[in-house]
């Protein structure tokens, strides 16, 4: 039987500006950030457009939403996805307070995903998605 899903959070901290060095401790830095705060998380890679970058997901909670706030608004992000339970996947950018609805965040294979504009892979796990 398949485990219920969860709501979650999918971040970045990439800042276009930096380096693929920088980016990485950036990274890095943001993973220890949220250890510190008790939060258990994986990196997954995310592209959008052509622009792959390492993505955080966390579960969706009260205080790991704050703290993705504050580390996505520090990171200078335009936006996070938030899945609800049901993986409707909704944009929150920041700059606005506004969300956007995307899609459905599902599996798919290697090839469907690749031929999409955007999509996420869990290397842990071997899977990708996109919402559509």
């Amino acid at each position: 039987m398949k485990e219920p899903r969860k709501p979650a959070i999918i971040f970045s901290v990439r800042q276009a500006v930096y380096s693929d060095a920088d980016n990485r401790q950036n990274h890095q830095n943001a993973g220890e950030a949220l250890t510190e705060a008790g939060i258990d998380y994986r990196s997954l890679l995310g592209c959008d457009r052509g622009q792959c970058e390492e993505v955080f997901l966390v579960k969706d909670t009260l205080a790991n939403s704050r703290k993705v706030l504050s580390l996505a608004w520090g990171a200078h992000q335009g936006s996070i996805l938030y899945l609800d339970a049901d993986h409707n996947a909704r944009l929150f950018f920041l700059n606005v307070s506004t969300f956007h609805t995307i899609g459905v965040f599902r599996e798919v294979s290697k090839k469907v995903a690749l031929q999409s504009e955007s999509w996420t892979f869990d290397p842990e796990r071997e899977i990708f998605y996109v919402a559509d």
